[in-house]
C-alpha cells in the first residue's frame, strides 16, 4: 500500500503543471457570471456598434468645422480682393497722383542755370503767343556771355499743370513742319537760350525717334523755317530769305544745314547730333554751344 502511494506520487511529480490562458479566464468568468458565448458576441457587436457611432459623430463635427473654416477663408480673401481692387488702389493712386507734381523733361546738356516758363495750353481755336512773348522777354536780359539756360514750358489751365512735350511746344510756337517731323520726334525737348556777347539766341532740341524720317523732314521744313522762325532772325532782307536753300556746313566737327544772308552772315541752322537730337538755332553760336555740350557729356538714351 505505501509502495503504490509512492509511485502515485511520483507520477504526479513527473506530469506538466497547468497553463493558466486567457481562454481559461474567460471560461471562469463566463462561468461566475452565468453567460453564454452568445451572450458575449452579443456585447461584442454593441461595443462596436457604438464605437462606430461616435466616431461618426466625430468625423461629421470636424467635416462642418473644415467646410465652415474653408467658407470663412473664402470670404475673407473675397473681402480682401475687393479692399485691395477697389479701395486700396485707388486710394493710393489718388494719393500718388497728389503727391508727385508733374516733373519737367531732364535737360540734354549741363545747363548754367533752369528756368520755368508757365503759360497757357495749346487751344486749336486761339493761341495767345504768350509762350513767344516770354521767350522774347528772356532773350533781352543779360548774362554772362555763353551762359545757356534751359526753359521747361509748363501749360496751366482750371487748377491742372502739366510740362509741354515736343508736340505741343511746336503749336504754341505757331511753328508748321511737316507731319513727318512730330511723328518722328519722342515727346522730350529742351528749350535753350544762349547768351552771346553782342546777342542772346534761341535754341531748341528734340529727341529723335526715327533719324531716316527726321533727316527728311527737315529738309521739307527748310523752304518755310525762316518764316516760322522770323521772331528770332532780327533784321533781314525776308524776300532774299525766301528764295535762298539751305547748305551743308560743319559746326564744332558736326554736320549742319545752315541759311546764309546777302551778307554770307548765318541766320539759322540746325544738326542732328549723333543721329539723335535735332538741335535748331537762330544763330552759329547758338548752335555750336550746344552741340559743344553734347559733345562734352552725352546724353544717356
Amino acid at each position: 500500500m505505501e509502495d503504490e502511494k509512492k509511485t502515485a506520487d511520483a507520477a504526479d511529480k513527473d506530469k506538466l503543471p497547468n497553463i493558466r490562458t486567457f481562454k481559461t479566464d474567460a471560461e471562469i468568468y463566463m462561468r461566475d457570471k452565468g453567460l453564454s458565448t452568445l451572450d458575449i458576441a452579443t456585447k461584442s457587436y454593441m461595443a462596436g456598434e457604438k464605437k462606430s457611432l461616435a466616431s461618426s459623430i466625430v468625423n461629421s463635427h470636424i467635416l462642418k468645422y473644415a467646410m465652415i473654416t474653408l467658407a470663412a477663408a473664402a470670404v475673407i480673401g473675397g473681402l480682401g480682393y475687393v479692399s485691395v481692387e477697389y479701395i486700396i488702389l485707388p486710394r493710393l493712386a489718388i494719393k500718388n497722383s497728389i503727391e508727385k507734381p508733374p516733373q519737367a523733361f531732364k535737360n540734354f546738356v549741363a545747363v548754367d542755370g533752369e528756368k520755368e516758363i508757365s503759360v497757357l495750353p495749346y487751344s486749336a481755336n486761339f493761341n495767345s503767343g504768350e509762350l513767344l512773348r516770354a521767350i522774347q522777354s528772356e532773350l533781352g536780359k543779360s548774362l554772362r556771355y555763353n551762359t545757356v539756360i534751359y526753359f521747361p514750358i509748363k501749360t496751366e489751365s482750371s487748377g491742372t499743370a502739366k510740362y509741354t512735350d515736343s508736340v505741343e511746344f511746336i503749336k504754341l510756337m505757331s511753328w508748321v513742319p511737316p507731319p513727318l517731323l512730330t511723328a518722328s520726334l519722342y515727346p522730350e525737348f529742351n528749350a535753350y537760350i544762349v547768351y552771346g556777347e553782342r546777342s542772346s539766341d534761341f535754341a531748341a532740341a528734340f529727341k529723335v525717334n526715327d533719324f531716316s524720317r527726321a533727316f527728311e523732314a527737315m529738309l521739307g521744313w527748310e523752304k518755310t523755317m525762316w518764316s516760322d522762325w522770323k521772331p528770332f532772325l532780327g533784321n533781314q532782307d525776308y524776300a532774299y530769305l525766301q528764295d535762298r536753300p539751305f547748305e551743308d556746313f560743319v559746326i564744332k566737327n558736326n554736320d549742319a544745314r545752315v541759311l546764309r544772308n546777302k551778307d554770307g552772315g548765318i541766320v539759322m541752322g540746325y544738326s542732328i547730333f549723333s543721329k539723335q537730337f535735332v538741335v535748331v538755332s537762330n544763330s552759329e553760336n547758338a548752335l555750336g554751344r550746344i552741340l559743344e555740350l553734347l559733345i562734352l557729356i552725352p546724353p544717356r538714351q
